[in-house]
């Protein structure tokens, strides 16, 4: 859906249970989604290896303004990796 997708500017994925597997298949995406504006992921259980792998996609995204994470619950490694976002 959101990978060919050319015309979703906002995406709210809040509380779908989405865990490391499914950032990493979100991450993908958002490497080469050249339209994707607003993410929500808050209320989500993605750990260390789901938010490292969509920080790296996030460099290479020019169009992402605004990522919404609150409500998780992340481990230390995985505050880091949040600062890096920020």
């Amino acid at each position: 859906m959101l990978a060919g997708d050319r015309t979703i500017t906002t995406l709210n994925l809040s509380a779908n249970n989405i865990g490391d597997a499914g950032a990493l298949t979100l991450a993908a995406i958002l490497k080469s989604n050249t339209t994707l504006e607003t993410l929500d992921l808050s209320s989500n259980v993605i750990d260390y290896d789901g938010i490292t792998a969509i920080a790296e996609a996030l460099t290479d995204n020019t169009s992402l303004k605004a990522l919404h994470i609150r409500c998780f619950r992340l481990r230390s490694p995985t505050n880091q990796c949040c600062r890096i976002i920020l």
